[in-house]
C-alpha cells in the first residue's frame, strides 16, 4: 500500500507540473486542463498520507502534493463563484442591438461536407463564424460562399488540424491570431 501510495503521489505530480514543459506535443498541452480532476486526486492522494505514519520521502510527496493542490487550486479560482466577476455588464445598445449570433464548428478536417456547413450557415445567417480544424481546402471553398455577408474575416489555415477561419459581418478591430504554445 505504501508503494502505490508513493506511486500515485509521484505520476499526480507530474500530471499537474507537465505543462511547465514546453513540448508542442498533444499528449503533453492534454495536462493543462483537468485541474479539477487533479485537484479531486491530489486530495485523496493527501488523505492517504494524513492516515499513516510518514518517513522521510513520505513527508517530501506530502508537501509536494500540497504545492500541486495549492497550484491547482490557483489555476481553478479565477473560474469559481468566489473569484471577483470581470466582466463589464450589457443593457444593450442605443440601436436596439443587443446580441449577436455565433457559429462556430469543426470541421475535422478530412470532412469534405462543405455544402452541409455552406447550407448551415445561410439557414442560421449567424453575425459570426468561427470554423475550427481547415486548412486551405476548407478555406478555399467556404469563402466564395460568404465574402458578400461576412466581408470581415481574420483567417488562418493550416495543413494539420490547427487551422482556424474567424468572419464576422462586422469589422474587427486589432484582430490577431496568436498561438500560446
Amino acid at each position: 500500500m505504501d508503494y502505490l501510495l508513493n506511486i500515485s503521489s509521484i505520476l499526480i505530480l507530474l500530471a499537474v507540473f507537465m505543462p511547465f514543459v514546453k513540448f508542442k506535443y498533444w499528449w503533453v498541452r492534454f495536462f493543462d486542463f483537468p485541474h479539477a480532476q487533479f485537484t479531486v486526486v491530489g486530495l485523496v492522494i493527501s488523505a492517504g498520507y494524513i492516515f499513516r505514519d510518514k518517513n522521510t520521502v513520505d513527508w517530501m510527496l506530502f508537501s509536494s502534493i500540497l504545492v500541486a493542490l495549492f497550484y491547482c487550486l490557483w489555476l481553478i479560482y479565477p473560474y469559481t463563484v468566489l473569484s471577483k466577476k470581470k466582466s463589464l455588464s450589457f443593457s444593450g445598445l442605443a440601436d436596439g442591438l443587443d446580441s449577436i449570433s455565433l457559429l462556430s464548428a469543426s470541421v475535422y478536417m478530412p470532412n469534405t461536407n462543405v455544402n452541409g456547413l455552406i447550407k448551415l450557415i445561410n439557414q442560421k445567417n449567424p453575425d459570426v463564424i468561427l470554423l475550427l480544424e481547415c486548412d486551405v481546402k476548407w478555406s478555399s471553398s467556404i469563402e466564395p460562399a460568404i465574402e458578400e455577408t461576412h466581408p470581415y474575416r481574420i483567417t488562418r489555415p493550416l495543413p494539420n488540424t490547427y487551422g482556424i477561419l474567424f468572419y464576422s459581418k462586422y469589422k474587427l478591430l486589432e484582430a490577431d491570431i496568436k498561438f500560446f504554445v
